[in-house]
């Protein structure tokens, strides 16, 4: 199972979202073009450009059998997710070895 009640990362809400039916194009533009927007920032983040702080996720499209339950106790099947593999910011790799994403990775269904 990834996900449920108890949320531990972002990119276990996208997989979440993806579940529920939103195409991952727009799943994507909620966690950065959005929220930039939405935070009064457009200007400065959201989106890769000239002149931007260029901090940058990187996330493996892992293909499988998952399922996420959302927080009424609801099952979802997943054939891919999304995984954290790396964080690049202010040119500093940060690679995704939290404990948390370990639960999420091995709920092979």
């Amino acid at each position: 199972m990834v996900g449920g009640p108890l949320v531990s990362s972002l990119a276990q809400v996208m997989n979440e979202l993806v579940a529920l039916g939103f195409p991952l194009s727009e799943v994507l533009a909620m966690v950065t073009k959005n929220a930039a927007i939405a935070m009064g920032l457009a200007a400065e983040l959201g989106s890769l450009a000239p002149g931007r702080v260029a901090d940058v996720s990187v996330l493996a499209r892992d293909q499988g059998s998952w399922s996420v339950t959302d927080s009424l106790g609801e099952k979802l099947g997943l054939t891919e997710r999304l995984r954290p593999e790396l964080c690049l910011r202010a040119g500093v790799v940060h690679r995704a070895d939290s404990s948390l994403l370990a639960e999420s990775a091995a709920d092979v269904a």
